[in-house]
């Protein structure tokens, strides 16, 4: 029933339904591989691991149908390249490793899409592997350098590098400015920033700094690891 397992690759336009989803269905498995590995190797349990792990599944899926839409089809490939033109990814991303299982995810459901099945599944073994060995090998390196999320609201008339600079951004070996918004009906100004600390014990002076600032509505600091 299920040929295509173990048999060549058959040529798309003569897949049958059960074969088409049956690849769905592999190209869902494989891609919960693909986030088990994610989990395994970051070791996140913030809400946008969570959401990529989703992501992760659904990507390979989606992959597989879309190569299966495409076959041999050079035509069909210009047209869903111009299609998906229309989506832009606006979320930025925090961790190098992020973008590297995505492509891993949607070189795993090209594969499954195309009827290779042999290959992703080696993939998966072998760079899963390599990547869980690395996560282990390089976790204590980064021990003394801490991520956190700084969110401070200032007044519209305040600038935010002559308020900061020559205060508590001297405990932060390094900081940057992800985004800015308006708050409180457009009085306030709310900076996010992404900023490094060497030790966590000197977030209590950090945060009395901070709170002794002229013209700081509020702030918040969370970890980002």
């Amino acid at each position: 029933m299920f040929e295509w397992l173990t048999s060549t690759p058959i040529p798309q336009e003569q897949l049958s339904t059960l074969d088409s989803g049956g690849r769905i269905v592999v190209g869902i498995f494989m891609g919960a591989l693909v986030a088990m590995i994610y989990r395994c190797s970051h070791g996140r349990e913030n809400g946008e691991a969570r959401s990529l792990y989703a992501t992760l599944v659904l990507l390979c899926a989606l992959i597989a149908m879309v190569t299966m839409v495409i076959g041999g089809s050079v035509a069909k490939a210009f047209s869903l390249v111009g299609a998906l033109s229309i989506v832009r990814f606006r979320t930025v991303v925090e961790d190098t490793r992020d973008t590297a299982f995505v492509i891993f995810s949607v070189i795993v459901g090209m594969a499954v899409g195309s009827g290779f099945f042999a290959l992703p599944a080696i993939g998966i073994a072998t760079i899963g592997g390599t990547a869980i060995a690395l996560q282990n090998s390089f976790k204590g390196w980064g021990t003394r350098d801490q991520t956190f999320e700084l969110t401070i609201r200032l007044p519209l008339s305040c600038n935010p590098d002559e308020v900061l600079r020559n205060s508590f951004f001297s405990y932060f070996e390094r900081s940057h400015l992800q985004a800015a918004s308006t708050v409180k009906q457009g009085t306030l100004v709310e900076y996010i920033y992404q900023v490094h600390v060497h030790s966590r014990d000197s977030l209590p002076e950090i945060a009395r700094q901070i709170a002794q600032l002229d013209g700081i509505n509020g702030f918040e600091i969370k970890s980002k690891t």
